[in-house]
């Protein structure tokens, strides 16, 4: 972990406001449970937030990127309860800069910019913006689909997603195949396709790109009893529905019938949707 150049631990008061201070300190988890003792009007908690920043940090990955831990004028912690609590939770010691004597009610000015998020940095370096929201959110679905959760929608944070991006290379030439997709007559959001493309053509990426390119068009997909066609029909009209669009389960479904035409052994497109089961993981 790169440590910040300055790790002394002397105060320093702002010139235009001198009952501010700030300084570099070493947060361990004794600091953090008594600098949480004093976050008794705080927004609640977001328990995958805190542990995602745990994972980080016990993974040796945290980046200090000067985000201070701020205290109010009254002692009371303003901001940083979930990185406080990740340290905690992962029992270990970062570098954190820390802030002292902002005014208690500027709480509601704290966070307040928009969020930097993976799809900007996709966007930065080069993506473009279609692209880079796909691929931001395929990363996400990709990596939980790694740890072998059934729920694909997790929150992820940045640096993790750009570590898995860059072990995972085929994740960028999915996202760019299904971009090549039509939009209008996409049976799921691209992004799910991205990440449903890239672990069927790690398997097999001839067959991916039909099987994708075929649920996308409807090109050739056979007789109305072509397991595919009943898919892309299924796919678009829970789509279309309110209340229906279980990213997860449309996954599953699509999974399934992948396995399925694989395998040579056909599914009914009522079984491939069903909820119940272990889970699904494309072969």
């Amino acid at each position: 972990m790169k440590l910040p150049q300055q790790k002394e631990s002397g105060i320093r008061s702002n010139r235009r406001n001198p009952t501010i201070t700030q300084e570099w300190a070493w947060v361990d988890p004794e600091f953090a449970e008594r600098a949480l003792r004093s976050n008794s009007t705080n927004r609640p908690i977001r328990i995958r937030r805190e542990k995602a920043l745990s994972a980080v940090m016990s993974a040796g990955d945290y980046q200090e990127i000067g985000q201070p831990i701020i205290f109010g004028k009254s002692g009371k912690l303003l901001d940083g309860q979930h990185r406080l609590r990740a340290v905690i939770r992962s029992g270990v010691s970062v570098w954190m800069l820390v802030v002292r004597g902002v005014e208690d009610d500027a709480r509601m000015a704290i966070d307040d910019g928009v969020p930097h998020t993976f799809a900007d940095e996709l966007a930065i370096n080069g993506l473009g913006r279609f692209e880079s929201r796909s691929l931001a959110t395929a990363t996400r679905y990709a990596i939980a689909y790694a740890n072998g959760s059934a729920r694909l929608n997790q929150s992820c944070p940045n640096r993790v997603m750009e570590k898995f991006l860059s072990g995972n290379q085929g994740l960028i030439a999915s996202t760019e195949f299904l971009a090549r997709q039509p939009r209008r007559t996409a049976p799921v959001p691209h992004s799910l396709g991205a990440f449903l493309h890239f672990i069927f053509a790690r398997i097999d990426r001839e067959a991916a790109d039909d099987f994708i390119h075929k649920l996308w068009t409807g090109e050739n997909a056979g007789t109305a009893e072509d397991i595919r066609l009943q898919l892309r029909n299924e796919l678009i009209a829970r789509t279309l529905k309110k209340g229906m669009r279980n990213l997860d389960l449309l996954s599953v479904a699509i999974i399934r019938v992948w396995n399925s035409i694989r395998s040579g052994q056909p599914i009914a497109i009522k079984k491939a949707f069903r909820t119940d089961g272990p889970l699904v993981t494309a072969e």
